[in-house]
């Protein structure tokens, strides 16, 4: 998409995010970079993975844009390879591997978030989708 103009989509308004912060519904304020750690952390995701590191930049980005949840493998992996200075397969490996540990420890818990039963572990676009609607949305029981 570089020559390309992005697609701007409803997601509803993105407000203009401060350089160590990230968007998040207004009402529930913002979710900086320590609120990603700590998430990581409670799914079992331990910054001794890259992946932990490239996981939480990822969501950064897409929580400032969330237009790039639709365009992961072409907006967001080349980004984070950049800003790490590595390339996108190793950073869709990467992330995959910390998809992998919050499977194996705390599959229950990504089930919980996305409201869906899992037969098998979520792609690299719908972990980073379900834990942004979670940062955004909050889940059901928070709403009730």
């Amino acid at each position: 998409m570089k020559n390309q103009e992005k697609m701007a989509l409803p997601l509803g308004t993105v407000q203009e995010a401060k350089k160590d912060s990230v968007y998040c519904d207004p009402n529930k304020g913002r979710a900086g970079m320590p609120e990603i750690y700590q998430f990581l952390l409670s799914l079992g995701v331990t910054p001794n993975y890259l992946g932990f590191h490239y996981t939480a930049y990822a969501l950064s980005l897409c929580m400032n844009e969330p237009q790039r949840l639709l365009y992961v493998t072409k907006e967001v992996y080349p980004d984070v390879a950049e800003r790490f200075g590595t390339t996108p397969q190793s950073v869709e490996r990467n992330i995959r591997t910390a998809i992998y540990l919050a499977w194996e420890k705390n599959g229950a818990f990504l089930e919980k978030i996305s409201h869906h039963v899992w037969t098998k572990r979520p792609a690299t676009s719908e972990f980073l989708g379900m834990i942004f609607a979670y940062f955004v949305y909050g889940t059901v029981e928070e709403k009730e």
